[in-house]
């Protein structure tokens, strides 16, 4: 069972537990259960469970369940983001080699990975499925050959956590559940004013398609890129927002911390960065339209105004 206490969110885990233990959790467990939905949103880490055995697969599985009750697209993503990367932290980051687990764990996520030369080949279309959001793991930029994906054990890893990401996003809305659920959700509810993200209004159609994209997703509680993140506030940065108001949209992300965001924000606007190029935009896989523009800056004198408004 040590595998499924690792994993709880894999099929053989889903095997131990028990339907009769779901109808009627035991409170503590669904304490438990809160206690780790609402440190996750407050720290962006998954704690370690204290539980053993039977009942930490439990407890994830009544995580599961309070979460699907609640139907809120920003408390799932980021508790499931906020798992799979103490997973990567805790577990996936520490292995130097492809071991009989992870390969178990990459056959549990449906990842089709076989060693060769010291070097991990996946077909494409599962590594298309996978892949991380960043410009690191274009297809560009990588080995490919007769339909498989060559990636080194770093790599492999990466793709991994992102697996684990999808998956755990991936959750269906339960209206039937236990009314201790549902107790656990309204306790939860009261939590969320000071949990959930700031709201920021933004008129998206005064924006080049590219920004509009990224804010679409932000706020749709996906989880942007590294170079969306700093396309986005460099912009914002350049058409005259505050800091407050852009560290107040980036609350948003599902992943977002404060301390982190206020300092990268910070020293965008000490060191007075310009904004990237169209051409730069491409390379990195943000522009999403021909504008016949040299930079997103230029959207305002071409097509309109651009709302300063700072909310």
């Amino acid at each position: 069972m040590r595998f499924e206490v690792k994993f709880p969110f894999t099929q053989s885990a889903k095997k131990w537990v028990n339907e009769e233990s779901l109808i009627n959790p035991k409170p503590s467990l669904v304490q438990r259960a809160i206690d780790l939905i609402i440190a996750s949103l407050k720290k962006g880490r998954f704690p370690i469970m204290k539980e053993e055995g039977k009942e930490a697969i439990l407890v994830f599985y009544i995580v599961r369940l309070i979460l699907s009750y609640m139907n809120n697209s920003y408390l799932t993503n980021r508790v499931s983001i906020a798992y799979s990367k103490s997973v990567y932290e805790e577990i996936i980051s520490k292995k130097d080699e492809f071991d009989e687990e992870l390969r178990r764990l990459c056959r549990e996520l449906s990842l089709r990975i076989e060693e060769e030369s010291k070097k991990y080949r996946i077909p494409v279309e599962d590594y298309l499925t996978f892949s991380p959001d960043s410009p690191d793991y274009y297809l560009y930029y990588l080995e490919v050959s007769k339909g498989y994906v060559f990636l080194n054990f770093h790599q492999l890893k990466r793709v991994i956590q992102e697996a684990i990401t999808k998956r755990l996003i991936n959750l269906k809305h339960l209206e039937n559940v236990p009314d201790e659920i549902k107790k656990a959700a309204k306790r939860i509810q009261a939590s969320l004013p000071s949990l959930q993200p700031k709201r920021v209004k933004v008129k998206m159609d005064e924006y080049p398609p590219c920004i509009s994209k990224i804010m679409d997703d932000l706020f749709k509680h996906k989880n942007l890129s590294h170079y969306a993140r700093w396309a986005l506030a460099v912009f914002l940065f350049n058409i005259g927002w505050s800091k407050e108001s852009i560290i107040r949209l980036f609350s948003n992300l599902p992943d977002f911390s404060e301390k982190i965001t206020r300092y990268q924000v910070e020293h965008i606007f000490r060191k007075g960065y310009k904004m990237l190029s169209c051409d730069k935009m491409a390379l990195y896989g943000l522009c999403i339209s021909k504008c016949g523009l040299k930079n997103p800056l230029e959207y305002k004198k071409a097509y309109g105004k651009l709302d300063k408004k700072k909310v």
